[in-house]
């Protein structure tokens, strides 16, 4: 990906292992710089690919590394990209669907470490309302999950069984997802779902 802003500025670039990001003060300047990325590489046995390659005005924004980068009203915000964030509670409402069956205690221990990684990884980023979606995607995939596999119950007591409404759990919110469980020593315990938007953001220091 090639970037530009229209002001004066050096040439700079974005490395991770073979993504590339290169910026330049504006369209002309990054056109001429093309041979040159090609000529860097090709020193070092690598090849630009030409068909992903594009140059693009921050106003129009572009993806790296499962993050959108983008500039809005002359300040660049980085969020995450639309499709990760679409793609992980796709894959989270297909292990459900195959998994009609588990306890709620399977499914919560299987899907706290994937959220708790998926918060972390875009801490960093302008991320708050975008996690607070993908929570609420996970709570109706997971109200889905719970009707389907008690198709007999009432929507009230599915609700009772598997939301903190009915079990009444005072550390946790009437809406969380959990299960009581024991311990090792055979004390009782709750486990609850984790929620992405908990995960305080992290700025970066220059």
């Amino acid at each position: 990906m090639l970037l530009y802003v229209e002001h004066r500025c050096p040439f700079g670039y974005i490395r991770y292992a073979d993504d590339l990001i290169v910026t330049a003060s504006n369209a002309e300047c990054m056109e001429a710089v093309i041979p040159h990325i090609i000529t860097l590489l090709q020193a070092r046995g690598l090849k630009l690919n030409l068909d992903k390659t594009e140059i693009r005005h921050t106003d129009q924004g572009c993806d790296y590394l499962g993050f959108n980068i983008r500039r809005y009203h002359g300040k660049t915000i980085i969020k995450p990209e639309k499709e990760k964030v679409l793609s992980k509670i796709k894959e989270i409402r297909k292990w459900l669907n195959v998994n009609i069956n588990a306890s709620a205690e399977s499914v919560i221990n299987y899907l706290n470490p994937i959220i708790r990684g998926f918060a972390y990884y875009y801490r960093t980023a302008c991320s708050k309302e975008i996690l607070s979606y993908f929570d609420s995607k996970i709570w109706e995939a997971l109200y889905k999950w719970a009707r389907k596999k008690h198709g007999s119950l009432s929507r009230k007591e599915v609700v009772r069984k598997y939301f903190n409404i009915g079990i009444q759990h005072p550390n946790f919110n009437k809406w969380d997802f959990l299960t009581i469980t024991k311990d090792r020593r055979g004390k009782a315990k709750a486990i609850v779902l984790f929620k992405a938007a908990s995960v305080k953001k992290v700025i970066h220091v220059k």
